[in-house]
């Protein structure tokens, strides 16, 4: 069955309504020139009313970033009590290994081929 992600979630009422649509994630972006960033500090108190309310039905939420160290990354994940990473720019292999299993890489491939050489190399 396919599983949804709403991404760019930046209120507890969008949060709130796109769990209730059945979205199994919902993306917090993290990208500063992004227009639906997120503050570190109003994506925790957002994920921490959302599991309040929502408890086991919770979707799992997931950091979208673009270029940021394993450290800023490592930092975010704690404060917001993120479920996953995810790595939307040109962050090197090494890097999301280094994160153990906690996140993961979107690709943009423009065939099947580089669609196959860009998941072997991550």
């Amino acid at each position: 069955m396919p599983q949804v992600k709403i991404c760019g979630v930046t209120t507890l009422p969008d949060a709130l309504a796109a769990a209730r649509a059945g979205a199994a994630f919902i993306g917090l972006n993290f990208y500063k020139p992004g227009p639906r960033y997120i503050e570190p500090a109003s994506a925790a108190a957002l994920a921490a009313a959302l599991r309040a309310q929502l408890a086991a039905h919770c979707p799992l939420l997931v950091g979208v970033f673009v270029n940021e160290t394993k450290a800023e990354l490592q930092a975010i994940y704690d404060q917001v009590r993120l479920d996953f990473l995810q790595l939307s720019g040109d962050e090197p292999p090494e890097l999301l290994a280094a994160l153990h299993g906690r996140a993961f890489k979107a690709i943009r491939p423009k065939s099947v081929t580089e669609a196959l050489a860009l998941a072997a190399s991550h």
